[in-house]
């Protein structure tokens, strides 16, 4: 993964005490406090010429390039500052955030391990270890190091809502509960974390407690459309059909989309274009059937979405190749897997964000399904997406769909999602 969160919170650095009044050296210090980094640099590097070998001084400029996001930059300053005193922890975690922000992912996790060898209750160094592992998919380890930092500094709530968030993905729902409550009790009151222990409630079927969270933010933002539908899901799971439709109403008279009961779905067979696979539809779902080059596709819209970004965003592409060895000199199932997954990274480089949540593997009608759930943004100002991922291979055949929507509306299709990949018939004519 090239991109994921990290909390790097507040870096610790050392006390030096350098005696001279008015000289570059106290300037930089005054100008680095005051985030003015560009102007620090220039005069942390005249006092670099009094002392050459300090290495505060180097690795100050190496903070400076992190807050400046010259990350490159950065780790050459923290590597020679380490080179000059390898003993300081603080040096090793800042270059591993710098290799990680370049997408260097197992240099970062290295980095951040030498950090912890330096310091064992260096809680940072754990919180920044546990999300990079996170980014490549190792959520038992990912939770391991979280709660380390979390018994290191049992103050700061981010730590027990992103504990939460991996046991959710873990679907240890109790866990995920029990962690997003005690970050409230430590004083983290925003609407994702609220978002995201409604979204827990519901998953484990307390939907009464969804409810009435996701009430609470209605009662501070009446124009929550994310809450609302959510809402209106969840009344929908206790009977209570009145109630949701009421929800729904208020959706569309805020967004002038109509956001269908799932539940009132009609479905029907759809073959692709060569008859190679069929699945089973929503049957006012919008349908394109392509074939091109060894490849046949299905690509699957929803109606309204010329009328909300969010309903544009749902999309959903299935796709079966039948001559990857011609086309691509390719043909052994795990190869194929492989050279699907490449091209899948290629494809996300440049994304500002892409994150593996999970991956589950099971049988989708006599082929084997490797399932990954990834959350991505494209830009800075596009929609954040949650996404299924599917693959699967046989000799010289390769079917991969993708089943995505916004992260706020995804439950709201996934029972949906879920039903077309259970009804997935692959067979080559």
């Amino acid at each position: 993964m090239k991109k994921y969160l990290l909390l790097a919170g507040i870096l610790i650095v050392l006390v030096v005490q350098l005696q001279a009044q008015n000289s570059p050296f106290d300037d930089a210090e005054n100008l680095y406090k005051n985030g003015q980094y560009e102007k620090s640099i220039q005069k942390y590097e005249l006092a670099l010429i009094e002392k050459p070998k300090n290495s505060y001084i180097k690795g100050q400029i190496g903070f400076a390039n992190l807050f400046l996001e010259k990350y490159e930059i950065a780790k050459v300053n923290f590597t020679e500052a380490i080179e000059l005193d390898p003993s300081i922890a603080d040096y090793y975690n800042a270059r591993g955030l710098a290799e990680a922000y370049m997408g260097n992912v197992n240099g970062a996790i290295s980095d951040f391990t030498k950090a912890i060898e330096k310091d064992s209750k260096f809680s940072q160094a754990y919180l920044n270890r546990g999300s990079a592992y996170s980014s490549i998919g190792d959520t038992d380890k990912s939770i391991a190091d979280l709660k380390v930092a979390a018994t290191l500094d049992n103050k700061n709530p981010e730590i027990n809502f992103q504990l939460g968030r991996l046991y959710s993905n873990k679907e240890d729902y109790h866990s995920a509960i029990k962690n997003y409550n005690i970050a409230k009790k430590k004083g983290l009151n925003n609407d994702q974390l609220d978002m995201s222990l409604a979204l827990v409630y519901f998953k484990s079927n307390e939907f009464q407690n969804a409810i009435d969270t996701y009430s609470k933010l209605l009662k501070k933002n009446p124009k929550n459309t994310d809450a609302l539908n959510n809402r209106a899901v969840s009344y929908d799971r206790l009977g209570k059909t009145k109630l949701a439709d009421k929800d729904r109403d208020k959706l569309f008279s805020l967004t002038g989309v109509e956001f269908k009961n799932p539940k009132d779905y009609k479905y029907e067979r759809v073959d692709s274009k060569e008859g190679n696979f069929s699945i089973d539809l929503p049957s006012h779902w919008i349908v394109e059937k392509h074939t091109k080059d060894g490849e046949d596709k299905i690509i699957v819209t929803v109606p309204q979405k010329e009328k909300s970004s969010r309903f544009a965003a749902v999309r959903l592409t299935l796709s079966y190749n039948y001559n990857m060895q011609e086309n691509y000199n390719v043909s052994h199932p795990e190869e194929l897997i492989a050279f699907w997954q490449a091209s899948q990274l290629k494809n996300t480089e440049a994304y500002n964000t892409y994150d593996l949540l999970s991956q589950k593997k099971y049988s989708v009608n006599g082929w084997s399904v490797t399932r990954f759930s990834t959350l991505s943004q494209v830009s800075p100002s596009s929609l954040i997406l949650k996404m299924y991922e599917l693959v699967t291979s046989k000799e010289n055949q390769l079917f991969y769909g993708y089943f995505q929507s916004s992260a706020q509306d995804f439950e709201f299709f996934k029972p949906s999602f879920d039903k077309i990949i259970k009804s997935i018939v692959i067979e080559r004519k």
